[in-house]
């Protein structure tokens, strides 16, 4: 059971990183197409959480396949990262909650 599993985690890890690749190609195709309008600030702050999130995933896959280890902290990195893609995903449902409110 111990290999199926540890073969599992990479597959996911993965998959994680390819969808947070994916996050950062959608997210900077939004943020093109996102102009005017009520919840402009909305997107383009759910656009930046998701920036962070591809970049949180790629660096996890750094982390798991030991890429750049020994030159940098990832998980300090990783850290900083979750930060800023969870304060920049709250501060977009706040504006829109405020957008919503108006």
């Amino acid at each position: 059971m111990e290999p199926f599993i540890n073969s599992a985690e990479k597959i996911i890890e993965v998959i994680n990183a390819v969808l947070g690749i994916a996050a950062i190609f959608f997210a900077v195709g939004v943020m093109h197409k996102v102009q005017g309008g009520a919840l402009e600030k909305v997107w383009k702050l759910i656009t930046v959480s998701a920036l962070f999130f591809g970049l949180f995933e790629i660096l996890g896959s750094f982390q798991n396949y030991q890429v750049l280890t020994d030159a940098i902290d990832i998980e300090f990195i990783r850290e900083i990262i979750e930060l800023l893609t969870i304060g920049t995903l709250v501060m977009a449902l706040m504006k829109a909650k405020k957008a919503f409110s108006m």
